[in-house]
């Protein structure tokens, strides 16, 4: 959803159910963070790159994704390579970061976006 400034602009905005209380809804501005563009190299097979995928899912993230296929050597191209001189997926980019090891990439998705609910838990919370 998007709301207004004052100033013409659009700002995100994230729509969340409070903990306790009357049960009504509350608008809020999205943090900028949240606002980054997420990307994701990876490769579907790839068993790190599937823990990836699942944290991203269940914190129902937007992100756009990327196959690296690995039986092609993609990985070793040189385009993959500026952005992991290992050579290896997954690979994510948010804003300036590029974070290059599934368990890495998983504290830092929970860290920068510890705000947001994971989407089973949103579900929960609707239906209860």
């Amino acid at each position: 959803a998007a709301g207004g400034t004052g100033d013409g602009k659009c700002r995100e905005m994230e729509v969340r159910r409070p903990e306790q209380g009357d049960g009504s809804l509350k608008v809020t501005p999205k943090p900028e963070k949240t606002r980054i563009k997420l990307v994701l190299y990876h490769w579907s097979q790839s068993f790190c790159s599937q823990k990836v995928r699942l944290v991203i899912a269940e914190k129902g993230l937007k992100c756009e994704e990327y196959d690296v296929n690995l039986p092609l050597s993609e990985h070793n191209e040189p385009w993959f390579m500026r952005l992991n001189p290992a050579g290896e997926v997954p690979v994510l980019i948010h804003g300036d970061n590029i974070i290059c090891e599934s368990t890495q990439i998983i504290d830092y998705l929970e860290n920068t976006f510890e705000d947001v609910i994971p989407l089973l838990h949103q579900i929960i919370m609707i239906l209860s």
